[in-house]
């Protein structure tokens, strides 16, 4: 019973990293998108912000989740071949 309790532990020690590390990415790139549309629209000719007043509010984190995702499906293939080159 204690080995399988350890491997419980074990596995969801990994599962709360991999949540908190996707946490932390995703709110790194909602920053750096945040930051990088401001730096855009800062530099812009008179008139050009006008161009970011059709954005929606929700921009930055639909960015931040979309590339979390390819980035999550990358990490995702990445483990799926580590996997399969140890099985064959």
């Amino acid at each position: 019973m204690s080995i399988f309790a350890l491997f419980l532990t074990k596995k969801f020690a990994q599962v709360a990293a991999v949540v908190t590390a996707m946490t932390a990415l995703t709110a790194g790139l909602v920053a750096l998108f945040t930051g990088l549309l401001t730096g855009i629209q800062a530099s812009l000719p008179p008139g050009g912000e006008l161009a970011f007043a059709m954005l929606p509010p929700n921009t930055t984190p639909c960015l931040g989740a979309y590339a979390s995702s390819v980035i999550a499906k990358w990490v995702y293939d990445w483990n799926h071949k580590i996997i399969q080159y140890t099985l064959f």
